[in-house]
């Protein structure tokens, strides 16, 4: 095992006013690190919710929710499945501590 995989980091949850904070192994993929996401955030608003498991998240039913990770230059970088294969790059660009931007899109 390679001795980062089990390390913890860091990251910012960001929706409108709220913030909160997760964290999370440097090995984690990027529909695991979306769900802790959720989860953090819906925490941090009613704590009932603390029970619930990454595993019961269905991905499929926030697909109005958009993901993204915020450079420190304000940059914003999109946070979906089609990034899995660069995934692991990018929590290294990031140093491992993210800032990660909750979006709502409307349904047309």
């Amino acid at each position: 095992m390679h001795p980062n995989s089990t390390k913890s980091a860091y990251a910012q949850i960001i929706f409108g006013e709220k913030t909160s904070f997760i964290r999370f192994t440097r090995d984690i993929s990027i529909t695991s690190l979306i769900k802790l996401s959720l989860l953090g955030l819906v925490c941090s608003i009613e704590h009932k919710y603390k029970k619930v498991t990454e595993e019961e998240i269905n991905l499929e039913e926030y697909s109005e929710f958009l993901f993204y990770v915020e450079d420190q230059g304000g940059r914003k970088i999109f946070l979906g499945r089609e990034r899995e294969e660069d995934f692991k790059e990018l929590l290294k660009f990031f140093n491992y501590r993210l800032t990660i931007h909750i979006y709502i899109v409307g349904n047309k």
